[in-house]
């Protein structure tokens, strides 16, 4: 193919390490200004094409090679510096595809014809359509189920030419009770749901997870699809950095008008849709730019209430038959309504730490004991809802990852006790500081097991491991952002035990996660958000703001990293509260209670947006 005139080539501005950390560059050749002053190479973009001269039929100039990071040279940090030979081997650690790279390019899906909204499934139709069925009605042997089958046909579904295809959940000639027609591209949001999205928040295997449960419930419910797709579709754009989408809206709408009706109608049999669909909120409200943040605090307050009202850590704990019969719930039921408690505390404590949200975990963590308790019953929600459909072997993994589970859920409390630490009073700050240290120190007597797995150097990882190493991940960020919540004095050093943190963070993952894909970087986004605020290690900073999602965690680390100065080894920090705003772009942060927050105001505030 000809080379295409220059008239057709755009070059992108500013050099690559100013571009990925979001600074002006002054373009100076060889190196920048920028460059120059952290002492690291300096390289340039090339030329690309316009979507114009695409279309005209010109090749393409990018390259979709995996992005690569010039090497850095660190500054003094209280994580110690390498060699130079370990530094090579580092790089090559680190330098792997982003998981931006998964999803075609918003100028390819144009050139396609394509709506840019949706990335192109890995699966092909069939596929997708059969993963909407619930397990338990689908015969057996059924073959598109399995996630490793081939697929022959999948160059025909990536043609443009060939015309939408609709077709119902009840393909195969399965009846499927919620009756939705969905076109190509809503099966397409349901592939990247069960492949990508439920891969990013969890180990366990999709077709036996707790993600592809609720997909079973929304081929049972057209409320809980409308809340799947418009959660997909959104998970979509907000990787492909382009901002809401109609389409997204449009699902979530019609979802949350049925939520609302569920809700004035108070019926126990719908319990566990209802908390469903509260679960599907917290995935997808504070994802939302044009949602103004107090609406988590609304969220937070309202599923609380819920909970409280109805008494549902409670009902989760019932057991006899009598009060099965009497609740309309069976057992499997109240598995599932624990699962979703926990899962929807775990959204809200995230929640919390941008100093939004938390009621309903403040709530739960207020009975400890009690929400210990839901927790155990959690735990069996998987084989109790497929019974015995479920595999052995995935009933034995469930087992073998308890311990890991458990103290994930253990860090969970802790991370909301710190994130309460704000409103507490002088003496039950102290008295709550105590408390905070002793939990740290005997999480890790208790949990020895879990840090020795982690420790072990074998790969590839089991699940066991990869869990175990995120539990560690998750430890030490913790001890990082209790250090951080401390600080009174800007100036002040930072402890031996911070520094350890910092490396242990950094070295599990890149030597775990980065070497073993891009699957698990959602859990990642908050302990790399931590460290990058407390590391001075320019190499460590780079590479992590290259990690994080243009959102605005990456853009609040970026203002952190510029307006934290160094004096020598001492490292000028921002407090917790300065760095919430600058979550939030300098809105006002607060949890107290807000004019109008009762249920009807949190409705009316959603349908606006």
């Amino acid at each position: 193919m000809s080379n295409p005139p220059s008239e057709n080539l755009r070059q992108k501005k500013g050099c690559n390490a100013c571009r990925s950390s979001k600074v002006k560059c002054d373009e100076k050749r060889p190196s920048c200004g920028a460059c120059a002053k952290r002492n690291r190479q300096c390289s340039w973009p090339s030329p690309e094409l316009r979507l114009s001269a695409r279309r005209r039929g010109y090749g393409p100039v990018k390259s979709r090679e995996p992005r690569s990071f010039p090497p850095l040279i660190p500054k003094a940090s209280i994580i110690p510096t390498v060699c130079s030979a370990e530094r090579e081997l580092l790089q090559a650690q680190l330098d792997v595809t982003s998981h931006e790279d998964s999803f075609l390019e918003e100028e390819l899906w144009a050139s396609m014809g394509v709506d840019s909204d949706y990335t192109m499934s890995s699966v092909p139709f069939d596929y997708a359509m059969g993963i909407s069925q619930p397990m338990g009605s689908i015969p057996a042997g059924f073959g598109a189920l399995d996630p490793e089958a081939p697929f022959s046909n999948f160059g025909e579904f990536l043609n443009p030419t060939v015309q939408p295809v609709f077709r119902t959940l009840s393909d195969h000639h399965i009846p499927a009770a919620n009756s939705l027609v969905l076109s190509t591209t809503e099966v397409q949001a349901l592939d990247h749901y069960q492949k990508a999205f439920s891969i990013y928040r969890t180990t366990k295997l999709p077709r036996w997870s707790t993600h592809r449960l609720l997909l079973d419930l929304a081929s049972q419910n057209a409320m809980i699809m409308h809340f799947i797709l418009a959660v997909s579709i959104n998970d979509v754009c907000y990787r492909h950095e382009n901002g809401s989408s109609e389409e997204a809206k449009k699902h979530f709408k019609i979802a949350l008008r049925d939520l609302v009706a569920l809700v004035k109608e108070d019926a126990a049999e719908n319990y566990k849709l209802i908390m469903t669909a509260f679960l599907f909120l917290y995935l997808y409200v504070p994802k939302q730019r044009s949602i103004p943040p107090h609406t988590i605090d609304q969220l937070s307050m309202t599923v609380r209430d819920f909970i409280k009202s109805h008494k549902l850590d409670s009902l989760c704990l019932e057991s006899s038959s009598e009060t099965l019969s009497a609740s309309k719930h069976t057992l499997s039921d109240r598995n599932v309504l624990a699962r979703l408690i926990i899962w929807t505390y775990d959204e809200d404590v995230k929640c919390g730490f941008q100093g939004y949200g938390g009621h309903l975990a403040k709530y739960l963590t207020a009975t400890r004991e009690r929400t210990m308790a839901v927790y155990e019953v959690s735990r069996v929600v998987l084989r109790a809802f497929w019974g015995s459909n479920y595999p052995k072997d995935q009933a034995d993994d469930d087992d073998d990852n308890a311990m890991e589970l458990e103290l994930l859920w253990i860090l969970t409390a802790l991370w909301q006790d710190i994130n309460e630490l704000a409103g507490k009073t002088s003496s039950e700050y102290t008295e709550s500081c105590w408390d905070i240290e002793q939990r740290f120190s005997l999480i890790q007597k208790k949990y020895s097991s879990v840090f020795q797995n982690s420790a072990m150097t074998n790969m590839p990882r089991t699940r066991v491991q990869m869990n175990a190493d995120y539990d560690v991940v998750l430890y030490n960020a913790l001890r990082v952002y209790y250090f951080r919540t401390m600080v009174a004095d800007a100036e002040s050093e930072a402890p031996p035990y911070i520094g350890i943190a910092l490396k242990n963070i950094m070295t599990i993952v890149r030597q775990t996660f980065a070497s073993n894909g891009n699957e698990l970087y959602d859990r990642l986004q908050w302990p790399l958000f931590l460290a990058g605020i407390e590391t001075d290690d320019g190499f460590y900073s780079d590479w992590i703001l290259s990690r994080l999602p243009k959102n605005r965690a990456r853009a609040a680390l970026e203002t952190v990293i510029q307006r934290q100065t160094y004096s020598e080894k001492t490292l000028r920090r921002l407090t917790i509260y300065q760095i919430r705003c600058l979550l939030f772009e300098s809105q006002a942060i607060g949890s107290s209670a807000l004019p109008g927050t009762g249920q009807r105001s949190f409705w009316d505030s959603l349908e606006r947006f």
